[in-house]
């Protein structure tokens, strides 16, 4: 063979080399220090025992494989596998298990976590979770093969993807984290392979189908006092000094507020405005979903105020967003400067909204 063939064969060899390099990870090169862990050997396998939340922060992972074995028992807790974690360590991909759905089609859940905030109350519904039945204090394996916006999550079949989804994150490579979630979880047999795969062949299922007269573009300000979501009236000495941020909806029709404000103690609260230009004096309902408190404005004025927090309803209530909520506007000839002023407790921050006719209106 030519001195040039066998360059050439290294050199197309280099890309399947690099997918095919499994990394195996022992749990002594994890970041223990925000866990409780112990060694155990369970029904033949090393694992570690796990309460709190363990990392891995050297991967620089973005495409590929990871593999991981699980055993949990059945309690209301949240074993959870994190990847593509960003450096700051609040920012990753989140899937987890919730045992004590077992057979529910809430029984487990992706959701991207945007500054510590898992967003489960946005990102909920089939293409989100997966009904299936667990079987308890066994062993189940997982996968992920992740590859661009997208990944395919194997439950013990690994033939067949459990659950087919868009990641939402739109984050770069990272590390991993591995997290129990208020209860003991056992791990074993971490291991990962990068690839420089970026799509899988077939489609990605479709998207739910969004309503019409959807609203697909909102003004995002940084956080406020929370003290702002009960003012009766909001003037422009209240605005000053905001900073403003553009977002577009997502296509679950609803924006993440977390992706473009930051939380912090006492300062919970985002406002998210939307200018309507009328033709004339009118009333227009608008209806409209959120998570988790609001106070809706028109010109300045409240018009409406709501909770939909988990468990705020009945104690059955998880506080998911839906068009749930409507409002009649009295909008005026010309301008007119919409608010929604949304407070933020757990589990996400979003805003939806639509307009039932959207004649004689530009939003």
């Amino acid at each position: 063979m030519s001195i040039k063939l066998i360059y050439t064969f290294l050199l197309l060899a280099i890309p399947f080399y690099l997918r095919a390099q499994v990394v195996n990870v022992p749990f002594s090169d994890w970041d223990l220090s925000s866990a409780e862990t112990s060694e155990v050997t369970v029904d033949g396998k090393k694992a570690i025992k796990l309460k709190g939340q363990i990392l891995f922060m050297d991967a620089d992972f973005k495409n590929g494989v990871i593999d991981v074995d699980i055993n949990f028992a059945e309690k209301r807790f949240f074993p959870a596998v994190e990847f593509r974690m960003q450096s700051d360590r609040k920012n990753y991909e989140h899937f987890y298990v919730r045992p004590h759905q077992s057979g529910n089609p809430d029984a487990n859940q992706y959701s991207p976590v945007f500054d510590e905030n898992s967003a489960w109350q946005l990102y909920h519904g089939p293409e989100f979770a997966k009904a299936i039945r667990y079987e308890f204090d066994v062993w189940h394996h997982l996968r992920f093969d992740v590859r661009g916006e997208a990944v395919k999550i194997y439950f013990d079949d690994m033939s067949t993807p459990m659950l087919y989804t868009r990641l939402m994150g739109g984050f770069e490579a990272g590390g991993f984290g591995l997290t129990a979630g208020r209860d003991d979880v056992l791990f074993a047999n971490f291991q990962y392979e990068k690839s420089n795969e970026t799509s899988f062949p077939d489609p990605l299922p479709a998207p739910r189908e969004l309503p019409a007269n959807l609203v697909t573009s909102w003004e995002v300000s940084n956080v406020v006092n929370d003290d702002m979501l009960t003012n009766p009236t909001i003037a422009a000495k209240d605005l000053k000094g905001l900073t403003w941020r553009a977002m577009t909806t997502a296509y679950t029709g609803s924006i993440n507020v977390s992706k473009a404000s930051t939380r912090s103690e006492g300062k919970n609260t985002a406002l998210i405005r939307k200018i309507i230009d009328s033709d004339t004096d009118q009333i227009k309902r608008i209806d409209f979903g959120y998570s988790d408190a609001v106070t809706v404005y028109l010109n300045g004025k409240a018009i409406y105020s709501g909770s939909n927090q988990f468990r705020t309803r009945d104690y059955r209530y998880l506080g998911t967003i839906g068009f749930f909520d409507a409002v009649h506007l009295d909008l005026k000839e010309g301008n007119n400067e919409l608010l929604f002023v949304l407070q933020e407790a757990f589990g996400g921050w979003g805003l939806q909204a639509k307009f039932e006719d959207p004649a004689g209106i530009e939003f």
